[in-house]
């Protein structure tokens, strides 16, 4: 089918309306919903700022790690404690994870202490 348009120059010019005042209308209790709305804002601006400082930390902790020049593990990733802090990077380097050691500690000592041996004996 053929498109059907205007034609150039048809002569007509476009309506111009003006747009009607906006009446306040709104929920009854708007005086509950604001106080929040404006808290929700200052949160979300927070947290852009967080996250940047979060982007710039996390590649400094990369640009560090790639320096130690540290072995993979034969998973592909490294893994290794610091100050009670248990530092993963995943095979991908993007992804890097940080986790406070708890009683657990032992558990992933061992395991990290198995691939060391598996990787020794190998």
């Amino acid at each position: 089918m053929a498109k059907r348009g205007r034609k150039k120059g048809s002569g007509r010019k476009p309506v111009v309306e003006e747009q009607l005042q906006l009446i306040d209308v709104g929920p009854e209790n708007l005086k509950e919903i604001a106080p929040i709305a404006r808290e929700y804002r200052t949160t979300l601006k927070e947290k852009r700022k967080l996250l940047a400082k979060e982007v710039e930390l996390k590649a400094k902790l990369h640009e560090l790690i790639k320096v130690a020049n540290l072995n993979r593990l034969p998973d592909g990733n490294i893994r290794f404690t610091c100050e009670g802090l248990l530092i993963i990077v995943k095979y991908r380097d993007e992804l890097i994870q940080v986790k406070e050691q708890k009683e657990k500690t032992s558990e992933i000592e061992k395991s990290m202490q198995q691939t060391v041996e598996e990787t020794e004996a190998a």
